[in-house]
């Protein structure tokens, strides 16, 4: 994937379909951040690029939470759903299995 395509919110196709969102890079991979297209979507885009230029923040954060839930340790993020009307509130979608939360910046157990 190349640069240029980070941060940019645009429809993407994701997994045969098309999906409104962005992609950004968390711990050095691709993970795709999902827009729930309602009439919230003006702020489900700024939630999305707060996310996309807080990818430091969210690999720490990441990294303290696997260290603390070690299940997920053989797992990796594969991507993020901004559908909940708690905007501060962000599905994390895992494989090969799991779904947890970001709350603001920080992952949590669902």
């Amino acid at each position: 994937m190349s640069a240029e395509i980070y941060g940019v919110i645009g429809r993407f196709d994701v997994e045969g379909e098309k999906a409104l969102g962005l992609y950004l890079r968390l711990c050095g991979k691709p993970v795709f951040v999902d827009l729930r297209e309602d009439k919230l979507l003006e702020q489900r885009k700024q939630r999305a690029l707060e996310l996309s230029g807080a990818t430091d923040a969210l690999e720490r954060s990441l990294e303290s939470f696997i260290a603390s839930n070690p299940e997920f340790r053989t797992r990796e993020v594969v991507g993020l759903g901004i559908h909940s009307n708690d905007l501060q509130r962000t599905e994390v979608f895992w494989e090969p299995t799991g779904y947890t939360l970001i709350r603001g910046l920080a992952f949590a157990n669902g």
